[in-house]
């Protein structure tokens, strides 16, 4: 039978079919679960719920859809009996990739259980493949299959180079934070919804439940906070005000810029949010108290608002293109519940606060615990004989565990094969179900390029399982590019992790070794300093001109400092007590609650504000004396972004990656306001460069480096060179 249908997925057009979607949806309850009229309302406004129609307007099917950035999840997908077997499901779930695609995201998640035949069939004919297998509710005692879907997202990644000779990419960085968990306002409204049991309360459980699982980053704004504490009737004795007291606080602003600057995004919100109402001039207190919330999430740089109002819902795509702040509905967090069946988690402060991650030799843990974690996650049988091999320790091979508290979370095994240049094979797999994925891969990839880098340039091969999202990101983050052998799957990388300090003498050599590795040939000669975005054109593998900036250059061969000539740098104190995790001396480390800088790859120094740092500056940190520091020159690093921030919004953007404990950012001079440096390409010095020797390089001016001390280009290389990186001496 031939039919003609079309998708529809914009809001106007969707409205008057969502008691259709409904309607059908709940004749198939043991596959689909139950969900609120209301889901179907938020999925519509938001553009998140695709219907097909066919040519004389009937309703055919629904797919419906949520999930944070970048990662969708399918909630729902049905097509009417009749028409099964038509297209109509495969259409929808088209639709949805390519919505995705285009918007950026990595993958497309959905839960299907293992006793919907059927259901099983289409996704797995649909590209789906299954990662992971846990048990249902108890009620109806089912296995609970997650299937994920890999996207194809050119967007975000523009490639550079002949990919099949595993060239250096180009890779616009989503986030400064590679690993970093996105954070969410939360309306409101939705903790009233979970503490008053409003109608809607399982589904604001959900919100909460993904907080606690690190899916993101729970905040509110300060002003929520305030009007909670005065609508209190006993602030000491209230669960909501407790409730609260977990999630971050997204500051309001005071200073004058700041203040100018929110005037001016509420007015440009009214208009997009509010239009009507903004052009009759009649906005409500309530609007305008909206407007304010979007508006200090934007100053902070939050990643998203978590609401039910509809014109904000409505404005979703507005908000993400404009301002990048995207917007979720409860519906994005919806679970499906079997009747009868509960599986809702308890909130618990605990669950927030306690967190114990911790880098063990794998051999160390039961072969038995290994074999059910690698169970959990269905790892094929062809990595997991590579795995026990690593552990076995046969022909060189190593492997690494991390546990998250007594559970295991990640594995990971490498070998340094010989293929014409040395090439180091690493096997991966990490539990997509851990709120912590990418803080884990991000530590685990990033310790092991700085580790293989330095002695010599590594080329690092990656193969991680197929349908594992999370850890795919943080790989192409730390600069890991896909293979173009494997684009479909994209379970296979490579790197270059350069590992050097590259100064105009070792230029001849860099560019030699660029040739050799990637057939990128870089100008013959090093280009003068001018600014971290300053293009450097190249001939790639086919010879053809293309072009790179030297912070991308920089990013993409991490770790890697490039002096060119004119570069300087700054000096700056760090004491003994802080410098082990910040400068990642350490092989083994833990992540316990608010102290977690450690475990990534970049971490974040503070100290206090000044003009010498700017964006993409050297740093030299000098260890002071204090606390039986060696007052010595001890390592360098990339200062990638420098801002001024408020210990407030410290708490909320950056504390995760910095190594002072927020409880002590009051030791660090007396302004409110404190620098902050997100230092990536760390580089410790092979010969620590003591105070004396500093003063004789010309380094010292007078403060013994109590502060940021600038030292210039020749003053850098001599540093650099005292302390035996790699022969750089200029």
């Amino acid at each position: 039978m031939a039919i003609g249908f079309s998708i529809l997925s914009k809001a106007v057009d969707v409205y008057k079919f969502v008691t259709d979607c409904q309607e059908a949806a709940d004749t198939e309850r043991l596959a689909l679960g139950f969900l609120p009229e209301a889901a179907y309302q938020q999925a519509a406004e938001q553009g998140k719920l695709f219907v097909a129609v066919s040519s004389g307007g009937a309703y055919l099917g629904h797919l419906m859809f949520g999930g944070v950035f970048p990662y969708v999840r399918v909630m729902q997908t049905y097509c009417v009996a009749e028409c099964r077997h038509l297209g109509v499901g495969k259409s929808l779930i088209s639709t949805l990739v390519s919505w995705a695609e285009t918007r950026g995201y990595l993958s497309i998640t959905a839960r299907v259980a293992s006793d919907l035949v059927a259901a099983n069939k289409f996704y797995e004919n649909s590209g789906f493949e299954t990662v992971r297998s846990e048990r249902g509710g108890k009620v109806r005692n089912r296995t609970i299959l997650t299937k994920v879907l890999d996207l194809d997202t050119p967007n975000l990644f523009d490639l550079m180079g002949d990919q099949r000779q595993a060239s250096v990419p180009s890779l616009g960085l989503k986030s400064a934070f590679s690993g970093a968990t996105p954070l969410y306002a939360i309306d409101l409204n939705v903790l009233f919804d979970f503490s008053k049991k409003r109608p809607r309360e399982k589904e604001a459980r959900e919100v909460l439940k993904a907080a606690l699982n690190h899916e993101f980053q729970a905040a509110l704004t300060d002003e929520f906070s305030k009007e909670l504490l005065r609508t209190s009737y006993n602030p000491d004795d209230d669960a909501m005000l407790e409730l609260c007291s977990l999630f971050s606080t997204i500051p309001d602003v005071s200073d004058k810029d700041d203040l100018r600057k929110l005037k001016v995004l509420q007015e440009d919100l009214a208009r997009i949010v509010f239009p009507d109402r903004a052009r009759s001039e009649t906005l409500t207190k309530q609007d305008n108290s909206d407007l304010r919330h979007l508006s200090l999430c934007i100053i902070h740089a939050a990643n998203g608002f978590i609401t039910s109002e509809k014109a904000i819902l409505r404005a979703r795509d507005r908000l993400l293109e404009s301002y990048h702040l995207d917007v979720l509905s409860l519906s994005d967090f919806a679970e499906n519940y079997d009747d009868g069946d509960s599986r809702v988690k308890e909130f618990r402060s605990d669950e927030i606060t306690s967190v114990d991650i911790s880098i063990v030799d794998a051999k160390t843990v039961p072969k038995a615990e290994i074999e059910n974690f690698f169970d959990i996650v269905l790892l094929s049988e062809e990595l997991r004989s590579v795995f026990f091999k690593g552990l076995a320790g046969l022909a060189g091979a190593h492997c690494q565990a991390v546990k998250e508290g007594k559970n295991l979370v990640a594995v990971m095994s490498w070998k340094t094969e010989r293929r014409g240049r040395s090439t180091t094979s690493v096997k991966l797999v990490a539990s997509e179900n851990s709120g912590n994925t990418k803080a884990v891969v991000d530590g685990l990839l990033g310790k092991l390029c700085e580790s293989l880098s330095r002695v010599a340039p590594a080329i690092i091969e990656l193969e991680i399982p197929v349908g594992h999202a999370k850890t795919r990101e943080v790989a192409l983050s730390l600069g890991f590019r896909p293979d173009d052998e494997d684009r479909v799957s994209r379970t296979v990388f490579h790197k270059i992790a350069y590992g050097k300090v590259i100064t105009n003498k070792r230029w001849p050599e860099f560019r030699a070794d660029l040739i050799a590795i990637a057939k990128i040939k870089l100008p013959e000669q090093p280009p003068k300093y001018e600014s971290p975005n300053q293009i450097i054109e190249y001939l790639d593998a086919e010879d053809a001109l293309k072009q790179v900036s030297i912070a991308e250059l920089e990013a993409l061969l991490s770790p890697l400092i490039l002096l060119l000539p004119s570069r300087d740098g700054v000096i700056v104190p760090i004491r003994r007590t802080y410098a082990d995790d910040l400068l990642g001396t350490s092989d083994q480390f833990s992540l316990l609650g608010e102290h977690s800088a450690s475990i990534h790859s970049s971490r974040v120094y503070y100290c206090k504000p000044n003009k010498t740092i700017q964006p993409h500056s050297v740093i030299i940190f000098y260890e002071s004396s204090a606390g039986n520091g060696r007052s010595s020159a001890v390592a360098i690093a990339n200062a990638t972004q420098v801002r001024e921030l408020t210990s407030a919004q410290i708490a909320v953007e950056t504390n995760r990656f910095g190594v002072v404990r927020h409880s002590e950012l009051k030791n660090i001079g007396k302004s409110s306001r404190k620098l902050t440096l997100l230092c990536s390409s760390i580089v410790k010095f092979n010969d620590i460069v003591p105070y004396n020797k500093l003063c004789k390089l010309g380094c010292n001016n007078g403060a013994r480096f109590v502060t940021a001390t600038r030292i210039s280009h020749n003053e850098l290389l001599k540093v650099v060179a005292a302390g035996g990186l790699n022969g750089a001496n200029g």
